[in-house]
């Protein structure tokens, strides 16, 4: 979704942003298939080309779990804030900045217009955690109800299951 700089205004446009999660390609390469949408109420302020967007982001993601890498529920309503200034004004002031606490983040623009959908990307990928679903009292995954060892055990899981099966021949041929 994109929006020409033109119909932003110093005091601020709001857009509501409904997206596809299957058409974020990066998150898609990072965590697998998404379904569902992304939706972000977002408010657009241009201040002389400095363009600050802020916001909620609402969604669901279903990361794999880190340890049994079954889908995990991942639930996001974030605030977002991102500015964003133009690459003519970073190529002037490059050899002078230096960083403080809150500059980095701060991203660069060029052209005429913004791909929301892109920056919304970023911000969802910098939201998802290592996801770990957890144990419970008795050491199971609280995703597939296995303990550590059934997970890895390579001869108790059905080779099309098992995460690491492809390697069950070389561990027979030694």
């Amino acid at each position: 979704m994109k929006i020409l700089l033109a119909q932003i205004s110093e005091e601020g446009t709001d857009r509501a942003v409904n997206l596809p999660l299957g058409a974020m390609t990066r998150l898609t390469e990072a965590i697998g298939e998404q379904r569902g949408r992304l939706q972000a109420d977002l408010r657009l302020k241009n201040r002389e080309g400095h363009i600050e967007i802020t916001g909620q982001i609402h969604g669901r993601l279903a990361p794999p779990c880190q340890r049994c890498l079954e889908p995990v529920l991942l639930p996001i309503d974030e605030a977002v804030r991102v500015v964003l200034i133009p690459q003519r004004n970073y190529e002037e002031t490059a050899p002078d900045i230096h960083l403080g606490p809150g500059d980095l983040e701060v991203s660069i623009y060029d052209g005429d217009e913004l791909d929301l959908a892109q920056i919304l990307e970023d911000e969802v990928l910098l939201l998802i955690p290592a996801v770990v679903a957890g144990d419970d009292e008795e050491g199971r995954c609280l995703v597939c109800r296995k303990t550590i060892d059934e997970l890895y055990s390579i001869e108790a899981a059905p080779a099309e299951h098992h995460p690491f099966a492809t390697l069950r021949d070389w561990v027979r041929e030694d």
